[in-house]
């Protein structure tokens, strides 16, 4: 987990905490004493109550305490769970708008430097297509760590796919002296921006023979690496 939600996390757990203890907490007419009988103050009857009312008012009087027992420890079972189960629900929708908005930060952070690296190097596609594998990584890796859904995931996926396809046909346009039949087949198989390994097999079998050692040997690196990335 990143460092920097270890502080809000503790910050909300001693919020949850807190309410539990003020919700679980005794009335205030409840007084507690170690040792001795907590009792309660009741209106005193001007004529003696049958045994059959002291029963009846022994019972009352057994039900109005709540929060302790006699020792005065919290009796558990007479807490208010449903306003604590309240209060946990609320604490829990907190911490998952927390995140939700954090993860909604990331991901618009990651569309603009996108969207600013193509603006920047649209007319050097070698370099757009680098810049757009560094982002890819470094999306993948903050994925690996929790800190972008699978949404979030998709969606900056697209827009890499999108500059990226645009890219590497430019790059075969440009950068490579090829025959037009050849860079026709090429940029055909870049159509959907990746290479199968069934192209990458049809392109091995080309004949690149006029094409200078250099750039044969730039343009294979290309080809293996969009066949990588499927």
């Amino acid at each position: 987990m990143s460092k920097r939600y270890i502080i809000p996390i503790i910050v909300l757990l001693l919020v949850t905490l807190l309410a539990i203890a003020v919700m679980a907490a005794p009335p205030a007419w409840v007084k507690e004493k170690k040792g001795k009988t907590v009792t309660i103050p009741t209106t005193t009857a001007k004529t003696t109550p049958t045994p059959a009312n002291a029963t009846t008012q022994q019972k009352v009087a057994a039900g109005a305490q709540p929060a302790v027992n006699a020792t005065g420890a919290m009796d558990l079972r007479a807490m208010d769970w449903g306003a604590i189960s309240v209060a946990i629900a609320i604490i829990g929708a907190l911490i998952g708008w927390y995140f939700s908005r954090k993860t909604r930060s990331k991901s618009a952070s990651y569309l603009k430097e996108i969207d600013g690296a193509y603006r920047r190097f649209r007319d050097a596609p070698m370099k757009l297509d680098s810049t757009l594998s560094e982002l890819r990584e470094r999306i993948e890796q903050d994925f690996e760590k929790g800190k972008l859904t699978d949404q979030s995931l998709a969606l900056l996926d697209a827009r890499i796919d999108k500059y990226a396809k645009e890219a590497r046909v430019d790059a075969i346009a440009t950068g490579f002296r090829l025959p037009k039949d050849i860079k026709k087949q090429i940029r055909a198989m870049l159509d959907d921006g990746i290479i199968t390994e069934e192209e990458y097999d049809q392109f091995t079998e080309m004949d690149l023979a006029q094409l200078p050692q250099k750039d044969y040997e730039r343009l294979t690196r290309l080809m293996r690496k969009w066949k990588e990335r499927k």
